[in-house]
């Protein structure tokens, strides 16, 4: 049976931790929708070489989050399931506060 599994890990400052968020199972697909890895692009006003930002929405079991920022994306088959694996590397975005327009300032 051909399926994907999608890995979703925290990831964590600087360092080399991760936790895992949730794990997508896909059965009897071929293809899925995946966020790409970030690049590296060039500033149309600056010039300066900088990472793109590469956003996606999803809510995780005890996360108030739905909004990540897609860090890396990696993917590998393994030969004994016959799987399709993508570990994906997200970091959360921080969640603004609405602010009451009719509130003066």
């Amino acid at each position: 049976m051909s399926s994907i599994v999608i890995n979703y890990y925290e990831h964590y400052g600087n360092t080399s931790q991760q936790t895992l968020l949730g794990t997508e199972v896909l059965d009897r697909i071929e293809e899925a929708l995946l966020p790409t890895n970030p690049e590296f692009v060039t500033d149309s006003i600056t010039g300066e070489w900088q990472q793109e930002k590469i956003f996606m929405s999803k809510k995780f079991v005890g996360r108030v989050e739905y909004r990540w920022q897609v860090l890396q994306v990696a993917g590998h088959s393994d030969v004994i399931t016959h799987q399709l694996v993508f570990d994906v590397a997200l970091t959360s975005r921080r969640r603004w506060k609405k602010i009451d327009a009719s509130r003066k300032l």
